[in-house]
């Protein structure tokens, strides 16, 4: 999720690391009543993720305003790790199209695009409360289509 949302390994593994960290230091904030451990680190990940996107706009914006240009680092993979992420992506999207139309939107919104849920209100002119209902039903929805992905990735 971080590479996606991202563009490249380095970042992901950037994020992913302060991901880990945060969750080490505020460990004793996890509540099992909301969610399981893995939903919690997830939800880290994807906030580490998004802050360090965002970081990263407007670190470019500002060098777009004063001229100057950034390089653009390509991180090599092997050959099997593209297949693997390839055959991972095709089952997530193939999950994804198993979503009703309003579900999958969603989804996309918070996680392709980086919105909240109350952006994603705003965006598509939708009560909170309906985005939140159907944010929740999508991911039980994916969990139990993707759980074999789940498993491999622990």
């Amino acid at each position: 999720m971080a590479a996606r949302i991202l563009g490249n390994l380095h970042d992901a593994e950037e994020a992913l690391q302060d991901a880990f960290l945060h969750a080490w230091r505020k460990a004793d904030q996890y509540e099992e009543s909301r969610s399981s451990v893995l939903t919690w680190l997830v939800l880290i990940t994807r906030s580490r993720s998004l802050d360090r996107l965002r970081s990263q706009q407007l670190a470019n914006k500002k060098r777009e305003e004063y001229g100057r240009e950034g390089a653009i680092v390509v991180h090599p993979s092997t050959l099997v790790n593209r297949v693997l992420k390839r055959e991972q992506g095709d089952r997530v999207v193939a999950a994804m199209k198993q979503l009703p139309a309003a579900q999958r939107r969603v989804v996309e919104l918070c996680y392709y695009r980086g919105l909240s849920q109350q952006e994603v209100a705003r965006h598509t002119d939708t009560p909170l409360g309906t985005v939140k209902t159907r944010h929740l039903l999508a991911l039980k929805k994916l969990r139990s289509e993707l759980a074999g992905e789940i498993r491999q990735l622990i």
